[in-house]
């Protein structure tokens, strides 16, 4: 184990945790800690449910600033993690014939799907299949996603696939529907929050991704620290050796934390400060 570390890696969420909250950038303390934390041999580890393209401009700015490459990233929820090469590590597509009932149950019950393919991928999109909802999901999730109509009903695999809607009551409903349908008996369903439901490949979650880098450096999941705000990060809540959740807005996450971090700006900062290195009374 590195000397002067307490933990070796360290698994961050974005959304909600390492972004700002209306920018969408990352703080100069967020990188100078993180940069901190690199230089000691720790490894960071972007754990997001973002897709790659999306996240490409992050992995930049923290090596722009570290000099260093980010060992890992994991992009749709542990759908596909790459390496600081670029090279796929793994990758994981929910089947065109599951991914197709769920459009046509979305279609049914007026919920707004993305599906996030490959062929979108490569072209830096999301396939949606309410556009005149838009502009109106756009300003709400906070971000500058690329919607395009869902072209070719023939090839609906994806890495990853959202249900959104402005109705609470509407997305819990099909939350509890699809369960009931055992949908997560062939798929991994989190109601990530109120409005959000992810759908990843069957047992594809954060914290399988987590344990692909442990046994990428042969460490023990417990030698590292979980970083997340919302319920698509209890996975790697439960496996890892600290769990800390940055301000999360739902109580429910707590029991799932070690440690909580009661505002969002500077968080990851903090956490690392307060809980990635060995203290002079621990050595």
């Amino acid at each position: 184990m590195v000397s002067n570390l307490k933990y070796e890696i360290i698994s961050i969420d974005l959304d909600g945790t390492l972004l700002t909250p209306i920018l969408h950038t990352i703080t100069c303390k967020d990188l100078t800690q993180i940069n901190q934390y690199m230089n000691c041999g720790g490894k960071i580890f972007i754990n997001t449910g973002r897709a790659i393209h999306s996240t490409i401009q992050y992995l930049k700015l923290i090596e722009k600033i570290t000099k260093k490459p980010i060992s890992f990233v994991s992009c749709y929820n542990g759908a596909w993690v790459k390496d600081l090469n670029d090279n796929t590590v793994y990758q994981s597509l929910i089947k065109h014939e599951i991914a197709l009932k769920f459009y046509e149950l979305a279609k049914k019950e007026k919920i707004q799907i993305w599906l996030y393919t490959p062929r979108c991928e490569k072209e830096a999109k999301v396939e949606s299949n309410i556009l005149s909802y838009r502009y109106r999901f756009l300003i709400w999730v906070g971000r500058l996603t690329k919607l395009t109509k869902i072209k070719d009903v023939n090839d609906l695999s994806s890495y990853k696939i959202n249900f959104l809607s402005f109705s609470k009551k509407k997305i819990k409903n099909f939350f509890i529907f699809l369960k009931k349908l055992n949908f997560d008996k062939i798929c991994t369903i989190c109601l990530t929050n109120s409005n959000l439901i992810e759908i990843t490949p069957l047992n594809i979650n954060k914290a399988y991704a987590i344990n692909l880098i442990c046994k990428k450096y042969n460490i023990v999941s417990t030698n590292t620290i979980a970083i997340g705000d919302s319920f698509n990060d209890i996975s790697a809540f439960k496996i890892s050796g600290l769990a800390i959740g940055v301000k999360p807005k739902n109580k429910m996450l707590y029991q799932y934390c070690s440690k909580i971090v009661p505002y969002k700006r500077n968080a990851v900062a903090y956490a690392i400060n307060q809980y990635g290195f060995i203290e002079k009374n621990d050595k």
